[in-house]
């Protein structure tokens, strides 16, 4: 390969590891591709099978990241050798741990006949980490003690395990979890049309722009004042009424929104925006909306809620304004 290929690829990777490791601050681990029908887009997550098809997870973190120029988009592809139109997931350590000590001229993509992905280093497949023994335990003081099931009947023995991936050598993969597809497809298509819908259902809603200058109050969390009498109906009247203690939403770097510290300082022309509504029964959602010349990225934890507290310690879930 001669010397501009090169300089390329490596511009390439250089650029993929901003949104692959620093645009989540590391969070993320997957990427699926092909979904919602947005073009030219990654869905960037911390949430496998497990993680989408549980009951109201809190800590699932979804970028929707839109690229303005397709011709990054078209060189993943290329890269990748990727031409399929259906959903699709991809282990984003892998492909790192992949980059880690090679240029991108270095590597081989091929696919089985079953669509999995594979990385190809020195004529060796790539693995990545034994699903198996992510979550092992090594303190020997934590061992727990087997109980026979016949003198402990009411032992529950009924937990299910969702496994994303079944093998180690597979980096990415036709998604085949359509529980898991649906809640995703659900969630990126609302994020993609968030401020229309809002519009359209006369939501009361508001943003606040994001100081990219903002201090973290604690570890990576940014803490921000929201303002009840912003939330108004469409005859301009407060649909918080009476008063409520001060409300502030608490954003976690690289979950709630792009990564302030990683990301977001090392990018030009940018805008930060947090978009924020009030749904029928008083709680308070938002989604951070990114700008530059080249991305526009919608970030959000889509089933993390806030609930404003009233002075007089009344329920503002009895609040109906839709």
């Amino acid at each position: 390969m001669d010397k501009a290929k090169i300089k390329a690829s490596r511009e390439f990777l250089k650029e993929l590891r901003t949104y692959f490791s620093s645009l989540s601050a590391r969070g993320a681990k997957y990427l699926f591709l092909n979904i919602g029908t947005i073009p030219n887009s990654f869905v960037i997550t911390n949430g496998d099978y497990e993680m989408l098809t549980g009951y109201v997870p809190i800590l699932l973190s979804i970028h929707l990241v839109e690229f303005k120029d397709s011709e990054f988009y078209k060189t993943f592809l290329e890269f990748f050798n990727f031409n399929s139109s259906k959903p699709y997931i991809l282990r984003i350590a892998q492909v790192m741990k992949a980059f880690k000590d090679n240029g991108a001229h270095e590597l081989d993509v091929v696919y089985d006949q079953m669509g999995n992905m594979k990385i190809i280093v020195n004529s060796r497949v790539l693995t990545g980490d034994d699903p198996s023994t992510e979550s092992s335990d090594s303190d020997e003081d934590s061992t727990q003690e087997i109980v026979d099931l016949e003198e402990n009947p009411f032992h529950d023995n009924s937990k299910f395990e969702t496994i994303t991936f079944k093998s180690v050598d597979i980096c990415g993969q036709i998604v085949d979890n359509y529980h898991a597809l649906a809640v995703l497809e659900d969630v990126v298509i609302d994020m993609y049309r968030k401020k229309e819908y809002l519009i359209e259902d006369k939501y009361p809603h508001y943003e606040l722009p994001v100081p990219t200058d903002i201090e973290t109050f604690n570890s990576n969390y940014y803490r921000m004042k929201l303002d009840h009498t912003a939330f108004r109906d469409e005859n301009g009247n407060s649909v918080l009424s009476g008063e409520y203690r001060d409300t502030f939403t608490i954003l976690m770097d690289g979950l709630d929104v792009p990564s302030i510290k990683e990301f977001i300082k090392k990018r030009d022309n940018k805008e930060l925006n947090l978009l924020l509504w009030c749904n029928k029964g008083g709680s308070i959602q938002h989604m951070a909306t990114y700008n530059d010349s080249t991305i526009s990225v919608k970030s959000s934890r889509p089933f993390s809620e806030i609930f404003p507290i009233s002075k007089q310690g009344k329920n503002t879930r009895s609040i109906d304004h839709v």
